[in-house]
């Protein structure tokens, strides 16, 4: 309701812009220094799963991107915190973060061609980044790149079983699903796995773990909302309705989000609800002054 109310404030958009930058630096530079340190063996942060920091990276970044085709006398710091982020990402290993990422990029080359070149430019020294922490301990990383090749068949596997147990809950209990929460209570007797075997407790798919748990009401309407607020972005860029550049990073952000989560359960993670309650803020003001220009 707040972001409904105030969302349109350009200055508060900068604001949440900043915030994210700040906060997911600090998070990625935390993340890399125990990845260094050998506290992980992947980079993240302290009872938290890579897949997670990894997702709130990488929908962070394109803000990042944001903030440093506006504000010139900052960009080397938004260069050096977009290089953190970007080698936090990377080495998390999370596939589907990376898979978001991809579309997210291939959505903005294919739609906002002016702020390429900028782009490109933090790519390059995203990459450096990446590649000079790689480099300051390249036994690490190979050890970390050995362990996720070594249990991405498992991976793989899995997540088929995953996303099959989550599909067939949903058909059995389609109107309130299982049950927040209540996934891993059915997912062993589903997918044949012996009791004290491997339990997961999500089935790596958002949309397929609120069918599971919530029902498919409940999936239809998340997949709707994502849809719609994909949709009013869209509308918003080509009506102008709001800050177009804040506009398109929010789209691209969106997208991110979207794709990674078709291999991760993030339904109740920040960027989802936060893009969708920024959009809806800047369709409404727009709706508004529509209306009084008559």
């Amino acid at each position: 309701m707040i972001l409904t109310q105030f969302g349109q404030d350009r200055v508060l958009q900068r604001r949440i812009a900043w915030t994210l930058a700040i906060t997911c630096s600090i998070a990625a530079g935390l993340g890399l220094h125990y990845y260094l340190s050998g506290s992980a063996q992947l980079a993240t942060l302290p009872h938290a799963q890579q897949n997670d920091y990894a997702f709130i990276l990488a929908t962070s970044l394109p803000f990042m991107f944001l903030l440093l085709g506006s504000t010139r006398r900052l960009r080397p710091l938004l260069l050096g915190a977009i290089g953190l982020v970007s080698a936090a990402i990377l080495l998390s290993l999370s596939r589907g973060a990376l898979v978001g990422l991809a579309a997210g990029f291939l959505l903005f080359v294919l739609t906002d061609r002016r702020r390429l070149q900028v782009t490109l430019a933090a790519g390059v020294v995203a990459t450096v980044a990446t590649l000079l922490v790689i480099h300051s301990n390249p036994e690490r990383f190979h050890n970390a790149l050995t362990l996720k090749q070594n249990i991405a068949q498992q991976n793989i596997s899995t997540r088929y079983g995953a996303w099959g147990a989550a599909a067939r809950l949903a058909s059995d209990h389609p109107l309130l699903g299982v049950g927040p929460g209540n996934y891993g209570l059915y997912y062993n007797r589903l997918t044949g796995q012996p009791v004290g075997g491997l339990t997961l407790t999500v089935a790596h798919d958002a949309l397929l773990d609120v069918g599971a748990e919530l029902g498919l009401v409940a999936m239809s309407l998340l997949a709707l909302y994502l849809l719609l607020g994909f949709l009013r972005l869209t509308a918003e860029i080509q009506r102008g309705y709001g800050d177009e550049a804040f506009v398109r990073t929010l789209r691209v952000s969106l997208t991110i989000a979207i794709v990674g989560a078709i291999f991760l359960s993030e339904q109740y993670y920040l960027p989802f609800w936060l893009i969708g309650g920024l959009a809806a803020a800047i369709w409404v003001d727009g709706q508004r002054r529509a209306v009084e220009r008559g």
